[in-house]
C-alpha cells in the first residue's frame, strides 16, 4: 500500500514539474528529482517506485488535454489554465487513474484528496474532489462498465423464463 502512495506522490511531482517546465517526457523530468527530494517528501527512493511513477505520469500526461477539457467543463469559473498548477496535476492524475482502470473511481478521488491536503492549497481538497466527482459521473470508467455489464447480463438471464415442463408436452399434443 505504501508503495502505491509513493508512486502516486512521485508521479504527482513529475506531472507538476512537467506542467511548469514544458517537459513532455516524464523520464527526463524524473532525472531532476533527487533521492534527497524524494526522502524529504516521504517517498521511498527505489528504482521500482521511480519506474512505476514515470509510467503513471506518462499515462496521465498523455490524457491531460482530455482531462483539461472536462475539468474546464465542470468548473467553468476555474478553467484549467486558471487553476493552480498543483490542483491541475492532482486532477490529471486522478482522472488518469479512473479512466485507465489503474484505480477505482472512489480510490482515485480519495487519493487525490489526500495528496491535495499535503501538496495543495487550503481549498484544493474540496476543489479536486468536486471536479473529479463530476468527471467520474460523466465518463465511462473501465471497472464500473465491466461491473454494470455483468449486472446487465444477470438481469437478462433472470428475465428469461426457464422452459416450463408442460410447454413441451402441449407442443407434442398439438402435433
Amino acid at each position: 500500500m505504501e508503495k502505491r502512495r509513493d508512486i502516486r506522490r512521485f508521479a504527482l511531482m513529475l506531472l507538476y514539474q512537467m506542467d511548469l517546465s514544458g517537459e513532455a517526457n516524464p523520464a527526463t523530468a524524473s532525472k531532476g528529482v533527487t533521492d534527497d527530494l524524494l526522502a524529504e517528501n516521504d517517498i521511498a527512493p527505489d528504482s521500482a517506485v521511480r519506474e512505476a511513477a514515470v509510467t503513471l505520469a506518462a499515462g496521465a500526461w498523455g490524457m491531460h488535454e482530455a482531462c483539461d477539457k472536462l475539468s474546464t467543463l465542470h468548473a467553468p469559473g476555474w478553467p484549467s489554465a486558471r487553476q493552480p498548477a498543483m490542483d491541475r496535476a492532482l486532477i490529471r492524475l486522478g482522472y488518469h487513474e479512473m479512466v485507465s482502470g489503474h484505480a477505482p473511481a472512489r480510490v482515485a478521488i480519495n487519493e487525490a484528496i489526500e495528496l491535495a491536503k499535503t501538496f495543495g492549497g487550503e481549498k484544493s481538497p474540496a476543489f479536486v474532489n468536486g471536479v473529479l466527482d463530476k468527471i467520474a459521473k460523466e465518463v465511462k470508467l473501465p471497472a464500473e462498465s465491466a461491473e454494470s455489464e455483468a449486472k446487465g447480463a444477470a438481469k437478462d438471464a433472470a428475465k428469461k423464463k426457464p422452459a416450463d415442463a408442460d410447454v413441451w408436452l402441449d407442443d407434442a399434443k398439438k402435433a
